[in-house]
């Protein structure tokens, strides 16, 4: 789990609770309790969990501040026991009162999405949560548990490598625009939009792997993928310090057409 840094960002006041129908006998579940999305936040997190409902219940949880001293896992606990029961169900929960994002799995999905995998995808988002990203931080976990969930059941086939390779370069032509964007507002926006971008680099990276696990062999470098990922850190850090990241947007431009070179050349 991670302690998210960012200022909460107040929605929108809207209901707290949607539950509707979905895939097989399992629903999705939204209880935002700490009013993080507005309405057409909450239409696209439901649109990313509900593929998840052909194997769980699928649930968008937020605590908001003040309220019992419990821990996350606590509270991710009690909400499964009262309001899933028996129900296998996976929680991706953000409690404003601890300041830490998590997923919690049933004990029946636990196997499937175990802890360090859960903790992987937390790592991955949680700056987009930071940033007050909330509707895509949300979309971005449930991606990922939805990835996680096809790999280790096998209820996918296989994905051709000429289609994974084309998603791969659909992602890069989104950074890329993400980027260029950057440049043209004069700093703009630019913690969202570098959120943005750091979601398409970890689409990437995990195609990239889908790719290595099925084929023996990379599409392109860790290496330029872990390049990528460091300098949009320092780009976040040099943001939040209030300090010039003219040279490290240059870096950055620069790794991505690294990418761009080894995406082109296959």
């Amino acid at each position: 789990m991670k302690r998210i840094i960012s200022v909460l960002l107040i929605a929108v006041l809207i209901a707290a609770v949607i539950v509707l129908s979905a895939i097989g006998e399992n629903t999705l579940l939204i209880q935002d309790d700490a009013e993080l999305l507005c309405e057409s936040d909450r239409e696209a997190v439901c649109q990313a969990m509900e593929p998840i409902c052909a194997y769980c219940t699928p649930v968008f949880l937020s605590f908001p501040t003040g309220g019992e001293e419990k821990s996350t896992l606590t509270k991710a606990k009690e909400f499964q026991s009262e309001r899933l029961g028996d129900e296998d169900g996976i929680i991706f929960v953000i409690d404003m009162a601890n300041r830490v994002i998590d997923i919690y799995a049933s004990d029946r999905m636990l196997p499937i999405l175990t802890v360090p995998s859960a903790n992987a995808i937390v790592d991955s988002i949680y700056k987009l949560a930071s940033a007050g990203n909330y509707q895509q931080c949300a979309c971005e976990a449930f991606r990922q548990i939805y990835m996680k969930l096809q790999e280790s059941e096998g209820m996918k086939s296989p994905a051709p490598e000429s289609s994974r390779i084309r998603m791969m370069k659909d992602e890069y032509e989104k950074a890329h625009a993400l980027m260029l964007e950057m440049s043209r507002t004069g700093g703009l926006g630019t913690g969202k939009k570098l959120a943005g971008f750091r979601s398409c680099i970890y689409a990437i990276d995990r195609l990239n792997q889908l790719s290595a696990d099925e084929t023996g062999a990379l599409v392109v470098q860790e290496s330029t993928i872990s390049s990528l990922l460091d300098i949009t850190d320092r780009f976040f850090d040099e943001l939040e310090k209030g300090s010039d990241v003219i040279p490290v947007y240059s870096k950055l431009m620069e790794q991505l057409l690294n990418l761009q070179n080894e995406l082109d050349g296959i």
